[in-house]
């Protein structure tokens, strides 16, 4: 996913705007969600922690077997046991969804941070599920930590894993996930989770395991995790912290009502060193329907970023569900 920058200039805004409300006036009606497919991605070592040992005495050769992470060098004693003593079962099948969290840098589609200045080899983030509304048609939203992939910043594969919060058939819909696109173009189911469930995420390169993309995301609430190993690596050209309405048939949907998610603890590992979000060069993005390349006239404000406190937390805001837009 990617972030336009707020630029307005007034002749290109007004054009732009015009076009966008023609396109949408006359835009396909889109399918509505589908249940996953049964295509999976296996892991044929799906070695389980044994009940007996305290994973928090493991060795990186350890972590890696059980499927857990390296342990990143900012994260606190008290943070990283809690992490590991949490990890009870391991989920390793991924199932194929139709849902696309895209790797391109419009408004349209995406709020939250963007760390920019290449250099990026680990990105994380703790939040909380966030309870979505009840709505009179299927409504989306994606809550992502990930590398790379913005294509006004540096392009290349992007490296993700988040949960998905919908509103789809009359209940909502929660579930974790991971991604590496565009080499695969489309989330993967890995686990159900609730809401208000405590999540952490943790995308990164050449780091957890050694010349691969690795995908960390564990319910610390249910005691459930799971990790992807992928060798199309990001270019580490960005990290992102992101909610996102994702694609579906090639359309961005209504955005559900979500109210607040706030990402905490949003470390990255940049040239070597670790940083809070509020201490690398970052954009920010805010979602608008309707509108193209930028938030103008004839737009609808969908979501925004709060401010950064801390220069480690920061709150997305839901503001308007939209419409469904061309991606």
């Amino acid at each position: 996913m990617a972030l336009f920058r707020h630029k307005v200039f007034l002749a290109t805004l007004i054009s732009i705007s015009m076009f966008t409300l023609c396109t949408s006036l006359f835009a396909p009606v889109a399918k509505a969600k589908t249940l996953p497919s049964q295509i999976t991605k296996s892991d044929n070592s799906c070695t389980q922690i044994p009940t007996n040992v305290d994973p928090t005495k493991f060795s990186d050769s350890q972590l890696q077997q059980y499927g857990l992470p390296k342990r990143p060098g900012n994260m606190s004693d008290t943070d990283w046991n809690a992490l590991l003593t949490h990890a009870k079962l391991r989920y390793c099948n991924g199932t194929q969804t139709n849902v696309r969290e895209v790797s391109e840098e419009f408004s349209s589609n995406w709020t939250g941070n963007i760390g920019i200045g290449s250099g990026y080899q680990v990105v994380q983030s703790y939040f909380y599920v966030p309870c979505v509304s009840s709505h009179s048609s299927n409504v989306y939203s994606s809550q992502w930590v990930g590398l790379g992939g913005d294509d006004s910043d540096g392009g290349g594969n992007l490296v993700q894993t988040g949960i998905e919060s919908d509103w789809y058939n009359g209940s909502p819909s929660y579930y974790a996930w991971y991604e590496d696109y565009p080499a695969n173009p489309y989330s993967y189911f890995v686990f159900s989770v609730n809401c208000g469930d405590k999540i952490y995420a943790q995308s990164d390169d050449n780091y957890s395991m050694r010349n691969y993309a690795y995908m960390f995301i564990e319910d610390i609430t249910r005691g459930v995790y799971s990790a992807e190993g992928e060798t199309e690596q990001s270019n580490g050209s960005t990290a992102e912290w992101i909610t996102e309405r994702p694609e579906l048939n090639n359309q961005f949907p209504p955005l559900v009502n979500f109210n607040s998610i706030t990402f905490f603890n949003d470390y990255t590992l940049q040239n070597g060193v670790w940083k809070g979000v509020g201490n690398v060069s970052h954009n920010y993005s805010i979602m608008c329907s309707g509108g193209w390349w930028t938030c103008g006239p004839f737009s609808t404000q969908l979501a925004y970023p709060g401010g950064i406190s801390n220069n480690l937390n920061f709150t997305n805001y839901w503001q308007n569900y939209g419409s469904w837009d061309n991606a």
